[in-house]
């Protein structure tokens, strides 16, 4: 979810259950943000870099949320 910092989760309620019940967590990315993966040629992503002035959270299909600011590295579930 883009623009993170002024989201309003009524009216989002549906399409969080929605992405819940189809395996998928979210992440939340403030303007002027973002995280980086691993480089290519990596296997599977483990951690994300975030990058930015803003504040990012992800929160995981499963397990407790985690939130970053710059330089910050957000762990992926194995």
């Amino acid at each position: 979810m883009p623009h993170y910092n002024g989201f309003d989760l009524r009216g989002w309620e549906a399409t969080l259950v929605e992405l819940n019940a189809a395996g998928l967590g979210y992440l939340g990315i403030d303007e002027r943000t973002g995280v980086l993966s691993s480089p290519n040629g990596t296997p599977a992503a483990t951690t994300w870099r975030v990058i930015g002035p803003g504040h990012v959270e992800w929160f995981p299909l499963r397990g407790e949320h985690v939130s970053g600011t710059n330089g910050s590295m957000i762990p992926l579930p194995a």
